[in-house]
């Protein structure tokens, strides 16, 4: 995509294999979708998943494909987000708080877990538990 042009991604892909942005791509905000490729490359444009004033609302997942020892481009590496005098800007809804601490010991196996506060995350979300003893059990 060219300087000036604006792409605006409202479905899925296929798995792409290079995709340059020297505009500006933006994730449209009606539906949860992925994108997949082995290169995203934004040069001097802008890539865009939401706003501060409008957090993206939706699920977009994004896979960079390729083997480890795959074909690199050369500053970036392969299976890359590659950002070359560019702007990232990326908002989701807000999780308040974004960290907070167990009420009690999560037991190994655990299908529930007690914080000391409320929180707005929701069924789905990711979260990584760590400890705060140095006996990892």
């Amino acid at each position: 995509m060219a300087e000036g042009q604006t792409l605006i991604v409202d479905a899925s892909t296929p798995i792409l294999n290079a995709v340059i942005v020297e505009g500006t791509i933006i994730w449209a905000d009606e539906g949860d979708y992925t994108f997949d490729a082995y290169y995203l490359i934004v040069r001097g444009g802008r890539l865009i998943i939401g706003t501060e004033s409008q957090p993206y609302q939706h699920k977009l997942v994004i896979t960079m494909h390729g083997e480890y020892d795959g074909k690199q481009l050369p500053e970036f590496g392969n299976k890359v987000i590659g950002c070359h005098h560019c702007t990232l800007d990326i908002h989701g809804t807000a999780k308040t708080p974004t960290w907070t601490e167990l009420q009690t010991t999560a037991a190994v196996g655990a299908t529930s877990i007690t914080l000391t506060q409320a929180v707005n995350w929701a069924v789905g979300d990711q979260i990584v538990i760590t400890s705060t003893d140095f006996d990892y059990n």
